[in-house]
């Protein structure tokens, strides 16, 4: 199958979204599927696709976190190379310029949609002002427009049950699938080393 992943955050930068995307398109590949990233360019040009299949697309920095970027109407070019990759599925990581563009690419194609709910976005109204008042009609308004985005998606997936009944809460629906985790980068090198640096027996328990 071919999947292509929409967000407005990739690599160089490295958060809890980006952490996800990289484990589950690793797992995808080991599975046989193509996995192609659409996402947010350094600036303000759309790039050809690089050797590792990943689509850029012109990005402003995002005012509270200019770290990050928000692709700027990535639209008709994302349908153009969606059309081109000739994708079975698309599955948007971000409610943002990549997300409304995987929701675009969705409709103008005929290709079922999909979206992971990674971050409680109206929690972070604290970040916008300290009125407590502010705060709540903020968190109203975030909640608002999260529903809206992810009741056009096919189907929703949740990374928690906690997550999947506050979802429900503000009437989404969405099935309960858990991040993957990259078993490998916890396997020890050598059993041993611990118990040797700390002078403890074999026996002990730790």
């Amino acid at each position: 199958m071919r999947i292509g992943f929409f967000t407005d955050t990739f690599t160089p930068n490295i958060d809890g979204v980006v952490t996800s995307i990289l484990a589950h398109r690793a797992a995808l590949k080991r599975k046989g599927h193509h996995v192609i990233i659409f996402t947010t360019s350094s600036g303000m040009i759309t790039s050809k696709p690089d050797s590792d299949g990943i689509h850029y697309h012109r990005a402003l920095p995002f005012p509270l976190y200019p770290q990050y970027r928000i692709a700027f109407f990535p639209y008709i070019s994302a349908i153009e190379e969606v059309r081109r990759e000739k994708l079975h599925l698309i599955h948007a990581h971000t409610p943002a310029g990549m997300g409304f563009a995987a929701l675009a690419c969705s409709k103008a194609l005929g290709i079922p949609a999909i979206a992971t709910f990674h971050t409680l976005i109206p929690q972070g109204a604290s970040y916008v002002t300290t009125q407590k008042q502010l705060q709540k009609a903020v968190s109203a308004m975030a909640w608002r427009a999260t529903t809206e985005f992810y009741k056009r998606f096919d189907l929703v997936i949740s990374p928690s049950e906690t997550i999947r009944r506050e979802l429900a809460r503000h009437g989404v629906k969405s099935v309960v699938v858990p991040n993957s985790i990259g078993l490998q980068t916890y396997k020890p090198k050598s059993k041993g080393a611990a118990r040797k640096k700390l002078h403890l027996p074999a026996n002990r328990k730790i």
